[in-house]
């Protein structure tokens, strides 16, 4: 664990020092939580490129936490297309499991409220699973510049393995706050597995 949060900071600090040196970059630091069980926290430059680390919560035994650290990059393009770009790597506190991978991802805005298009491809290595492809398919619609409505298709591991499952949800923005609260079931409709879970994201300029 120490060995993951030292290389994190060792690249935060570094990467500070750098968009220091520069006085057109606009630093903002952000943290959140993912599927009501990862928090997580780091900074961006520009909103392209950025480092982030993130943690388990919710787990009974502290050797069972998981910790995780994820370099990013994000641009936008003409004709309404955004691509973005993630490594990853993470392990248990135990050292019992570790994983590794990437993640592309890439948006359309077929209109720039009413319709905008996600994917996501990621491929990776789990030391129990072993390689392993995620993806997920989603539209977005903006019923008000605040709210939007979203579905998705995905094998995407909300938590650790492949599931199929579809997703449905809001996407709530406020200023500096952006929070998701969806519902997920599998696609073969056994409702006994259908999860409610909540993401949010809040940033702050440094």
């Amino acid at each position: 664990m120490k060995k993951w949060v030292g290389l994190f900071f060792i690249a935060l600090f570094s990467g500070l020092s750098c968009a220091a040196d520069s006085t057109t970059s606009n630093i903002e630091a952000f943290l959140g939580m993912r599927n009501n069980r990862y928090a997580f926290l780091g900074v961006d430059w520009n909103r392209r490129f950025g480092m982030a680390i993130e943690n388990s919560v919710l787990v009974q035994k502290i050797e069972l936490q998981y910790v995780r650290i994820a370099p990013f990059y994000h641009i936008e393009l003409p004709y309404g297309l955004g691509v973005s770009y993630a490594i990853y790597a993470g392990s248990r506190y135990d050292k019992e499991f570790y994983d590794f991978g990437s993640r592309f991802g890439a948006t359309f805005k077929v209109h720039p409220r009413f319709l905008l298009l996600d994917g996501i491809v990621q491929p990776f290595y789990d030391s129990d699973m072993g390689r392993n492809v995620g993806y997920l398919f989603e539209a977005k619609s903006f019923l008000l510049p605040e709210v939007a409505f979203f579905a998705n298709y995905k094998n995407l591991p909300e938590y650790r393995a492949l599931e199929h499952r579809v997703s449905v949800g809001l996407l709530l923005s406020v200023g500096n706050l952006a929070v998701r609260p969806e519902i997920s079931t599998p696609t073969d409709w056994e409702m006994q597995w259908t999860r409610v879970s909540v993401s949010f994201l809040y940033r702050t300029p440094i």
